[in-house]
């Protein structure tokens, strides 16, 4: 969401903006292959487009991955795949 950009450090913002690398690995990381639902999001780990494994849990609380809560894990059905809505802009290792 426009919401997680805004909370994303300015400097790594405009370091994704001025290499389109970067902001391919970036976005690529938000992104699972297939549709998974809500248990399946949990029920194992999953692959990112850009190549990295993550282990989500779930709570009361929602979705979370190593420690952050993303949001309430709920999907939204848009065409083709399941968006599931996070409130902060997710960083791979190497863009930390």
């Amino acid at each position: 969401t426009n919401d997680a950009f805004a909370k994303l450090d300015a400097g790594k913002l405009a370091a994704g903006r001025a290499n389109p690398g970067q902001l391919k690995q970036l976005l690529s990381y938000h992104v699972v292959s297939g549709r998974p639902d809500a248990a399946a999001l949990v029920a194992a780990p999953l692959t990112t487009a850009e190549g990295t494994t993550l282990t989500l849990t779930r709570d009361a609380n929602g979705l979370s991955m190593d420690g952050m809560l993303l949001g309430n894990g709920e999907p939204m059905q848009v065409g083709n795949a399941n968006v599931y809505v996070v409130d902060m802009v997710l960083l791979p290792a190497g863009l930390r």
